[in-house]
């Protein structure tokens, strides 16, 4: 780790505040995060084809939580720009830095994804129900082979893509960050960084404002310049935990921060009667709180004591696991809920229970979990591993 030691008790203080992974290494908490994140999106779009009405409170509190649940693509967002610029800004004095990070995200992420796209396109038709067959034009294809649905859609609306591929504008706001971010990582210095980090939330902030204004809540939700928030959010948390006295500070506020911005997002939801990633408040408000909240959970994660339920909860072998798998199934779960949806699994043919609907919807969760975690666990050994043990040719140094 790159960061000055303190003396006497303080070395001791330290070692409890744990430290942040360095290059290519994973730390279990941080996986049990990214878990939790899938499990959030998976809930998300299980409860939208449902395919029911809430019949009792209980019902119509389950079916707000799972539709805030989105939120956990904004957890993705900062973990992902904590991990990516803490590996950028530990390994950016070595000679091959661009070709290493390059290189090592080509493989993690593309064959996985095109593996995707060619399923979709050539056995979707199959699975799909009638309503939500693949658009097989080269349009559609040419949109989300690029990394580029997400301005399609910032322009065109949603309908620019098939509803079962319509998730992938996350994946092209993250490309789209990797690509310009290791440039400008490479030069600055650390208090520059965590000051460029703060005038890109400040940035972004600008960017959505702008465009709500313009009338295009799309674009606020999925136009890269305007979700840089929680990105470089987590960027600013990599570098400030890369110094030992500002990781002492944000272990002492974390929790604080958490609290506040959980409080705020509760408000919102009480007063907005929702949490609609395409509401203002939302946008204006809801976004940079929810990036505070997930940014201090992460250093609450990292700084916890092994003892802690905090430890015990991230480190479990079910949220690492389903942490690991991840990606193949933020890739794969949404055509094959709506697959499950087309062919009658729904919360819809089950019976309330106790004169509520919200069991049957945790049962197609749960069932639509398995399913994704199955298939993409064949994805990972079958498909995925062959490529990652390539990246050992670009091994962090």
């Amino acid at each position: 780790m790159m960061s000055r030691r303190s003396k006497g008790d303080g070395a001791v203080q330290d070692a409890d505040l744990g430290a942040p992974p360095g290059p290519g290494d994973r730390n279990p908490g941080l996986d049990g995060v990214r878990g939790l994140a899938i499990l959030l999106v998976l809930l998300r779009h299980s409860v939208v084809f449902a395919g029911v009405q809430p019949v009792s409170a209980m019902d119509g509190l389950f079916t707000a939580a799972s539709k805030a649940s989105w939120v956990g693509v904004d957890l993705f967002f900062v973990l992902s720009g904590f991990l990516i610029t803490g590996i950028l800004f530990d390994t950016r004095a070595n000679q091959h830095y661009f070709r290493m990070f390059y290189m090592r995200r080509v493989l993690r992420i593309v064959p996985v994804y095109f593996l995707f796209l060619a399923l979709y396109f050539t056995i979707g038709p199959m699975l799909l129900p009638a309503s939500q067959e693949p658009d097989l034009s080269w349009h559609g294809l040419a949109w989300a082979a690029s990394y580029l649905s997400n301005i399609a859609t910032s322009v065109s609306g949603w309908g620019v893509l098939p509803h079962p591929l319509r998730h992938v504008w996350s994946l092209a706001i993250e490309e789209q960050f990797y690509l310009v971010w290791p440039l400008l990582i490479w030069k600055p210095s650390r208090r520059g960084l965590l000051a460029l980090s703060l005038i890109m939330m400040v940035a972004s902030w600008g960017v959505r404002a702008t465009v709500l204004a313009a009338g295009n809540p799309v674009a606020g939700y999925v136009l890269t310049p305007a979700r840089l928030g929680p990105l470089a959010l987590g960027g600013f948390v990599a570098i400030a935990m890369r110094d030992v006295s500002d990781r002492r500070a944000l272990a002492r506020v974390a929790p604080m921060v958490v609290a506040g911005m959980s409080a705020v997002v509760v408000g919102i939801l009480y007063v907005r009667r929702d949490l609609s990633y395409l509401d203002p408040v939302t946008q204006l408000v809801g976004f940079d709180a929810l990036a505070l909240l997930f940014a201090g959970l992460i250093v609450m994660v990292l700084t916890a004591r092994p003892s802690s339920v905090l430890t015990r909860v991230f480190g479990s072998r079910l949220l690492r696991s389903l942490g690991r798998y991840s990606y193949a199934m933020y890739l794969f779960h949404q055509p094959l809920i709506i697959g499950l949806a087309g062919v009658g699994l729904t919360a819809a043919i089950f019976p309330p229970i106790l004169g509520s609907m919200w069991p049957a919807e945790l049962l197609v969760f749960l069932i639509a979990t398995s399913a994704t975690t199955a298939l993409a666990f064949v994805s990972w050994h079958v498909w995925e591993q062959p490529f990652l043990r390539l990246k050992e040719r670009f091994a962090y140094r």
